[in-house]
């Protein structure tokens, strides 16, 4: 709402602003009297006084960097309030108090108490550097820092070594920035292009009133590298989706601030909390020099997710990544070319660790099919009952249970899978109604150097057989042998 009044109708005189002064080594203030005043008052908090603000008495001490304002105020009458004067008490000859150095991941940041001081630092113990915003490092660094001021005697110097994350071995780079994405879902989901590095990724809003916007500003990442920015909302949490068979083990943000008006940083990356904006900020409003922020990941898989809190960034991400390893394959125990009717199909893997799931009727492994060499503590009706089911055409419907040749013909498919890897290639083997088998594929090995592996005769794995016969297998060469 607009307010006006003409000046021409106010009755009196206005009030002469007062003068205020104030000593450099101590900081002590005065405030002149003002001529046909009734009072002169002031403030110390950066708000602006009124008639009821504390009324000047005598001279007063405050600290370097105060906002003093004061008003003379009128009788109403003969004369009207004056204007606000107001005067910022900067202290000299005094001492800067040192910089604090915080540090994150490879990141440091510097902060003093000392109002309009500059921090600086060095690396190099020679060139000073004037700091702006957190800076990044990808190895370790030592860095040291001062505090100087106009008319004040620069700080101590203080040192830190900075201590970089180290590059995860055997990965590669991924730039996800935003000439990689196009905007789906109503803009809620940035997707990979398909003919980019990106293909398979996405990242998504947790907040489905939220949408992504991609900028045309391009944020530098090193000499001759950069991409194109794209930001989301303030405060919302994102996923970013991983390609199968993809592990990432470290991702970075690259970001600026369109706006400083608050504190912001990265909250949270893959479950993890880290509060940075309180010692490690977000400052940078430059996409040639940004903020950069490292953050190591445990081989994730499939998604994770990432916040930031305070002002919204500007923002890329980078990503080192790994393909998932793939497992190797599965075998059939033992040299065997034919079964009897109630004998049992055993199948072995090098990792005990690894799952393998089957079907019998040459579809697809079934991840409710899980092979187990043990017969189940109370199952010993389950498995009678599987030897008496027609298996033609059919998977089994019970997990964790052993492979049985019944008399009908088998077509076996299996496959190991683990956690964190890429399940092996499926292998095949088949059995006829005789019990012979009539087709056995395996992954092709160098089984002229593969490792000689010893098995007894139930297929479980002996590090050092002694007198008896045992299964001798090298790469696909199975055969049977006698200990003495």
């Amino acid at each position: 709402m607009y307010v006006g009044f003409d000046l021409d109708q106010l009755s009196g005189e206005q009030l002469a602003t007062p003068e205020i002064t104030f000593v450099p080594t101590s900081g002590e203030v005065t405030i002149a009297p003002v001529a046909n005043a009734t009072k002169v008052v002031y403030t110390t908090d950066g708000t602006s006084p009124t008639e009821e603000s504390t009324e000047y008495t005598a001279p007063f001490t405050v600290d370097d960097g105060t906002v003093v304002k004061a008003m003379a105020i009128g009788d109403g009458d003969t004369y009207f309030n004056s204007t606000i004067a107001e005067v910022q008490v900067l202290l000299a000859g005094l001492t800067c108090e040192a910089p604090v150095i915080n540090q994150f991941n490879g990141t440091f940041a510097l902060t003093t108490t000392t109002v309009l001081a500059t921090c600086e630092y060095t690396i190099d113990g020679t060139t000073w550097i004037e700091y702006t915003h957190p800076v990044t490092f990808f190895e370790n660094t030592t860095v040291k820092a001062r505090t100087v001021r106009a008319n004040w005697t620069t700080s101590d110097v203080v040192e830190a070594e900075i201590v970089a994350l180290p590059l995860p071995e055997g990965t590669k780079t991924v730039y996800l920035g935003g000439g990689a994405f196009e905007l789906a879902n109503e803009k809620k989901v940035l997707r990979g292009k398909d003919t980019d590095v990106a293909a398979g990724y996405s990242i998504e809003f947790c907040n489905a009133d939220k949408t992504w916007t991609i900028t045309k500003d391009k944020i530098t990442i090193s000499e001759g590298v950069d991409r194109t920015a794209y930001y989301g909302s303030n405060g919302a949490q994102n996923i970013l989706h991983i390609p199968d068979g993809i592990k990432v083990y470290r991702v970075t943000f690259y970001s600026y601030m369109p706006s400083l008006g608050r504190v912001s940083g990265w909250d949270e990356v893959a479950g993890e909390t880290f509060n940075q904006f309180n010692d490690i900020p977000l400052l940078s409003k430059d996409p040639a020099n940004p903020d950069v922020r490292v953050f190591n990941l445990d081989g994730v898989t499939g998604s994770f997710t990432f916040k930031q809190t305070g002002e919204r960034p500007n923002f890329v991400m980078v990503l080192e990544v790994a393909e998932v390893p793939t497992l190797s394959a599965p075998w059939q125990s033992g040299d065997k070319e034919a079964y009897e009717v109630g004998e049992r199909v055993y199948l072995l893997h090098e990792d005990p660790e690894a799952t393998i799931i089957y079907t019998l009727d040459g579809a697809d492994p079934d991840e409710n099919n899980i092979y187990t060499e043990a017969e189940p503590a109370a199952a010993p009706a389950r498995i009678a009952a599987a030897t008496d089911e027609d298996h033609a055409g059919k998977t089994y419907s019970l997990t964790e249970r052993p492979i049985v040749f019944n008399g009908e013909p088998l077509n076996i498919t299996y496959k190991a899978i683990k956690d964190g890897f890429k399940p092996s290639e499926v292998q095949t083997l088949a059995i006829d109604g005789g019990g012979q088998t009539t087709g056995i594929e395996n992954v092709a090995v160098d089984s002229q150097n593969a490792p000689v592996e010893f098995f007894n005769l139930q297929g479980v794995r002996v590090e050092n057989p002694s007198a008896g016969i045992f299964i001798r297998r090298q790469g696909n060469n199975v055969s049977k042998v006698i200990v003495k």
